[in-house]
């Protein structure tokens, strides 16, 4: 017999976070980092002027840590905080607790006394007064601040059988329907499609304003580039189809 399964639609608690084993493996590999390293590391975030993305994140750190797996789990552990910092209020505790769960559960070495001291000293450490981190999520929230974020757009078009009447049992004609789906996370970071239905007219009006808005944020970025203001990297500003 199957398990009876209850579904609550809704957003996720403040704070609210997962720990994988491979989370906790680069963990370990940030707390091997040198203390010279990590203050070098700290000082070159805080002293970063702009919009501090992934792949600038990821050049900075380059530029700091040459060892590679140390490298990597610090790019890792970065972005997992500035997950968290933006999430609510940071409580080292809780992630603490998190990875003796997962440790407990796959028989792994406890954290020792120094390595808890060490992560509870260095990961709210990494992200404090670092001005980039919060340029950049501010940034983004602006793409969603004032609607859904698209997901997916989908325009189906078939042909569907009109009957005679009342037999219907032959076909006297054809209807050619064109619908448009539209995909959309909501704010509790679920998906919800809207569909309408579109006349032949409809499909050439809106690929009038599709190409309009293309040649109006063609217009725009041109502006943008010759005025003194750097233009931030989110899904919002990335230009192509994003299939390459």
């Amino acid at each position: 017999m199957a398990d009876n399964v209850m579904y609550f639609r809704g957003p996720f608690p403040p704070g609210y976070f997962q720990v994988s084993e491979a989370m906790v493996s680069d963990l370990r590999r940030f707390i091997a980092i040198s203390e010279d390293s990590f203050g070098v590391l700290c000082s070159e975030l805080r002293a970063f002027d702009g919009f501090l993305d992934e792949i600038q994140c990821e050049q900075l750190i380059e530029r700091v840590i040459s060892e590679q797996p140390e490298r990597v789990a610090a790019q890792r552990t970065l972005r997992f905080m500035d997950q968290q910092r933006r999430s609510g209020p940071i409580r080292v505790e809780r992630i603490l607790h998190s990875i003796d769960q997962v440790l407990a559960n796959s028989n792994a070495s406890a954290l020792t006394d120094n390595e808890r001291k060490t992560l509870l000293v260095r990961l709210p450490k990494l992200i404090h007064d670092v001005a980039g981190l919060e340029l950049q999520a501010k940034a983004e929230r602006l793409g969603t601040a004032t609607g859904n974020r698209l997901q997916k757009a989908e325009v189906i078009c078939d042909l569907r059988p009109v009957f005679d009447h009342p037999a219907r049992e032959d076909v006297k004609g054809l209807i050619a329907v064109t619908t448009l789906k539209l995909i959309c996370e909501g704010t509790d970071g679920l998906p919800f499609s809207v569909e309408a239905v579109l006349t032949a007219r409809d499909v050439e009006k809106l690929w009038k304003e599709v190409q309009s808005a293309k040649n109006k944020l063609t217009k725009l970025r041109e502006v943008a580039e010759e005025l003194p203001y750097p233009i931030p990297t989110t899904e919002m500003t990335l230009t192509g189809t994003g299939d390459d």
